[in-house]
């Protein structure tokens, strides 16, 4: 009988919680610094050897902060699969703009402690577009192999349409609030690779087929590379860990660390499509600004980006639904690889599987935003480990001034799929555990309730080879 694996909820959604390892060297120096995911399950496991028939409905349940994401990545791979590619006009459009609305949505929750009224009135216009594009604003029910279940009615095109001028000021005014903050000190300049989806042009599309990669200093290193391509381009250098560090194959490990999200989707884009965000991308640029801006850049562009879906003729259309042509995809031995991706409000998140003759899904590899951003996470944590002294305070009940607000900077920035990354500062409850060379606890501090524990043996930590 084979081995039944059960995942509780909590689990997946929760896990530990927000946990910083800090790892001293010897002199107790800090050596290295990690971002605890070896908590969290992979959750591919939940989709091998299922029937692709199954698939679409388990999909958009893999995560609960980004099920649309999952969802339409997950649809674009069976798409493929099922050789339905491209889909039909109607469908590219509903699907376009149900992405469009969840992305957009999710960067105004972010905004809300800027501006709570402006963040929530444009969040609860994006739900509208999410509810009309796929029935609801949460676990869609949107995609289906090939195509869409449904249009969007003719009824709420027309009362979208009448409120899109409002998103998009909306999302302009939460853009000027927070281009007009005071920038805090610049976090360490990442050296790794930016990746992101982008149109035949080269501007930023969240939905798009072309994948776009640039090093820091903006060399381009992959310049329109598709789906199929992707197993090809970039590998894990810890396989099956949930912290498992992907890389550019053609660079290794070492060299072809990149990141996602909304500074690489800035970064990457030689433009954006719409005339508004384009002007506020070449501010961000010019000043170098970090993650909460380009959210709101990206926002601006999404509302933009509906504003244009909703006038377009086709969002209404009745031919839902491409032929089917099951063959069509390349065969890899005596099963067929598939891809689909989507670039989401945390960056791309990529979906490949492999199915078998008998058309079950032998194996599946979800990489995710927050898998990708893990390394760059690392970084961020360990100099901001580096600045303080940490090794003189281990007997201390208080971390060194400033420490965990400095760490909770790098979780946001970074932005794991995790609710932590979006709570307000201070409330975090970010967990940090200092391990001595011995492989001790020396302290444990919390950005909420600050206390040390002594001595003990950090048993449970992993280290950052993840699970």
């Amino acid at each position: 009988m084979s081995a039944v694996r059960t995942f509780q909820l909590d689990m997946v959604v929760n896990g530990a919680g927000a946990e910083v390892m800090v790892q001293l060297g010897v002199g107790g120096h800090v050596r290295d610094a990690w971002f605890e995911l070896g908590a969290l399950p992979r959750v591919e496991g939940l989709l091998r050897g299922r029937p692709v028939a199954d698939v679409p409905t388990m999909i958009e349940h893999l995560c609960g902060i980004c099920p649309v994401a999952h969802h339409l990545a997950g649809a674009r791979a069976l798409d493929a699969f099922m050789g339905a590619a491209p889909i039909t006009p109607t469908a590219e459009t509903v699907r376009r703009l149900l992405h469009h609305g969840a992305v957009l949505q999710a960067h105004a929750r972010r905004a809300v402690q800027v501006d709570a009224g402006q963040a929530l009135r444009l969040e609860s216009f994006a739900r509208r577009v999410m509810v009309a594009a796929a029935g609801t604003s949460h676990f869609p029910r949107c995609a289906v192999p090939g195509g869409v279940a449904a249009a969007i009615t003719v009824a709420d095109r027309d009362f979208l349409a009448s409120e899109a001028d409002v998103a998009v000021q909306q999302a302009a005014d939460l853009l000027n609030q927070i281009e007009a903050k005071p920038r805090p000190s610049k976090l360490p300049t990442f050296t790794g690779h930016d990746l992101a989806l982008v149109d035949q042009s080269g501007a930023l599309d969240l939905y798009g087929e072309r994948l776009r990669a640039v090093a820091a200093d903006n060399a381009v290193v992959i310049d329109g590379a598709f789906a199929a391509e992707w197993p090809d381009l970039v590998a894990e250098s810890r396989p099956g860990a949930t912290a498992s560090r992907p890389f550019l194959r053609a660079l290794g490990p070492d060299r072809g660390a990149y990141r996602v999200g909304p500074v690489a989707q800035l970064r990457v884009a030689t433009h954006l499509s719409t005339a508004v965000a384009e002007s506020a991308r070449e501010r961000w640029a010019v000043a170098m600004g970090g993650a909460e801006w380009a959210r709101a850049v990206v926002a601006l562009h999404a509302a933009e980006v509906i504003q244009d879906l909703l006038s377009r003729p086709d969002v209404v259309g009745e031919c839902l639904v491409a032929p089917v042509v099951p063959g069509r995809v390349v065969s890899g031995g005596s099963a067929k690889v598939v891809t689909g991706w989507v670039d989401g409000a945390r960056g791309l998140l990529v979906h490949t599987y492999r199915v078998a003759d008998e058309g079950r899904l032998t194996d599946a590899t979800i990489t995710t935003p927050t898998a990708q951003n893990e390394g760059w996470l690392a970084a961020l944590l360990l100099a901001a480990a580096s600045d303080h002294d940490i090794s003189a305070k281990s007997i201390e009940a208080q971390p060194p001034a400033g420490l965990m607000g400095t760490m909770e900077a790098a979780v946001r920035e970074a932005d794991p799929c995790l609710p932590c990354s979006s709570l307000p500062v201070g409330r975090m409850g970010l967990k940090l555990k200092v391990i001595d060379e011995p492989g001790n606890t020396a302290s444990q501090w919390s950005s909420t309730n600050t206390s040390t524990i002594t001595g003990g043996r950090a048993g449970t930590a992993l280290g950052p080879g993840g699970v």
